[in-house]
């Protein structure tokens, strides 16, 4: 079941349902059931992982004693079990081929969300064992991996975030509503915005290149960069706000990612919860910024190549990840590494430099929308050498174009203003706005909905 199948916001009033009924370690143990249930309407191979996940992390955690060379054999022994899962399930069509060459008759399914529970599971032992985390019981452990909110495409949480203090207590009335006007802009944003785009430009484009003008290839591939954005910051509104009605406040992953100065500017808008993983558990550990130049640049290449086997195994993501590398350090060398530190910038360098960082991000996105490098060349070939005719655009494409981008820069203020208004009004208003918002989600996901795009990471 996806946040926009179209039984999802009664899973959702069930959750809340129960959490009002219930209390302390009842409420817990209640929200973990609601959680199994979703788990268990994915593939077999999800749940697997995440019994598999749950049972490394809790032996690590409870049996590395306080030996220090017996704790370090643990976690590595930990980590690389959980790295072989992930590599198990997220190349699951690599694997079966291996052991059907090998006269073994398995076939292994793909796991929806093991990308991100690995990760949270990796960040928790290791922060475990520095004493920056406790040690959870099974009951808190498998809550944090299986909570369904964040299942299929995070945020990549940490334990201290998800049991902070007064997570889980139940939201008073403005976080309530601001839970449910959040749902409403991610279903917005997904449907209005990223599908319509996905439907009408990106997919043509992608899919034969050869067929588009100039023009139309190079807004295929902005295309695709702001459906990607719609698609995921949608998903992760709609996976905020249903946390927020049930008490936890969960990490954001987007901050106006198009209004990046530099590529460094870009990771600390874009995928925040990847991108600090990565510096904490990559970046840093490798040296980070405290070693010699050529030590910095070699750091943020591994870095990023990471990241680009993290979002999968082809060629694509590969050079998608290396192209962010190369282009930080790039950035470094040429003396523009933190330019939106700076406070001395004219009107006019910052709009150059916002869109010459939305460009070559935008190129970057090519390889990681395109089937295979030839393809991403295609298309890139296209831009510049296809004839210079808006055939097959229009004005809905026009309008969810420039939506995307520029509705990011609406003041949060603002959008939190309907929220507000709401909260003032009596309970029975809210009842109302909430069956409306789930009326809308079903009627809109009726209309054919496209998977989640990180939802397949």
């Amino acid at each position: 079941m996806n946040l926009t199948h179209p039984w999802f916001p009664l899973l959702v009033a069930l959750a809340v349902l129960i959490h009002r009924l219930t209390a302390g370690s009842w409420r817990q143990w209640a929200l973990l059931l609601v959680s199994a249930g979703f788990v268990l309407t994915w593939k077999t191979g999800s749940v697997l992982a995440v019994l598999l996940v749950i049972s490394i992390s809790y032996a690590s955690t409870h049996l590395a004693g306080s030996d220090r060379g017996a704790k370090s054999r643990v976690i590595v022994t930990a980590i690389t079990l959980l790295t072989a899962v992930l590599a198990v399930f997220r190349y699951h069509d690599q694997v079966s081929r291996l052991l059907a060459s090998l006269g073994w008759g398995v076939t292994v399914s793909g796991a929806v969300g093991v990308s991100y529970i690995v990760f949270q599971a990796i960040s928790y032992i290791v922060d475990a064992s520095r004493g920056d985390a406790k040690p959870l019981n099974l009951r808190e452990l498998s809550l944090f991996y299986a909570f369904f909110p964040k299942f299929v495409a995070g945020p990549i949480v940490r334990v201290r975030e998800m049991f902070a203090p007064g997570q889980g207590q139940d939201p008073d009335d403005a976080t309530f509503v601001m839970g449910l006007v959040r749902i409403f802009y991610g279903a917005v944003k997904k449907f209005a915005i990223a599908d319509l785009l996905a439907l009408g430009l990106v997919d043509r484009v992608f899919g034969n290149p050869a067929l588009m003008s100039g023009p139309e290839a190079f807004f295929g591939a902005v295309g695709y960069t702001i459906q990607l954005y719609a698609d995921f910051s949608g998903y992760t509104d709609m996976a905020l706000g249903t946390a927020m009605l049930l008490g936890y406040r969960l990490p954001e992953n987007f901050s106006r990612p198009f209004a990046a100065v530099d590529l460094s500017d870009f990771w600390r808008r874009w995928h925040i919860t990847l991108s600090s993983w990565l510096r904490d558990y990559v970046y840093i550990p490798l040296g980070g910024s405290r070693v010699a130049a050529w030590r910095i640049n070699l750091n943020l290449l591994v870095t990023f190549l990471v990241a680009g086997i993290w979002h999968g195994s082809g060629w694509t993501f590969v050079v998608w990840g290396l192209m962010h590398g190369v282009g930080l350090v790039f950035e470094r060398l040429i003396g523009v590494h933190g330019l939106h530190r700076r406070r001395d910038l004219s009107l006019g360098l910052k709009i150059f430099a916002v869109a010459a960082t939305f460009l070559y991000v935008a190129l970057a996105f090519v390889f990681f929308r395109a089937e295979s490098v030839h393809s991403a060349i295609q298309v890139l070939e296209r831009i510049f050498t296809g004839p210079a005719t808006f055939d097959n655009m229009d004005w809905k494409l026009a309008s969810a174009l420039a939506a995307g981008f520029f509705l990011q820069f609406v003041p949060r203020r603002i959008q939190e203003a309907p929220a507000r208004f709401l909260a003032a009004l009596p309970w029975p208003v809210w009842t109302a706005v909430m069956l409306l918002g789930a009326a809308t989600i079903q009627y809109l996901s009726d209309v054919s909905p496209r998977p989640f795009i990180y939802g397949g990471f």
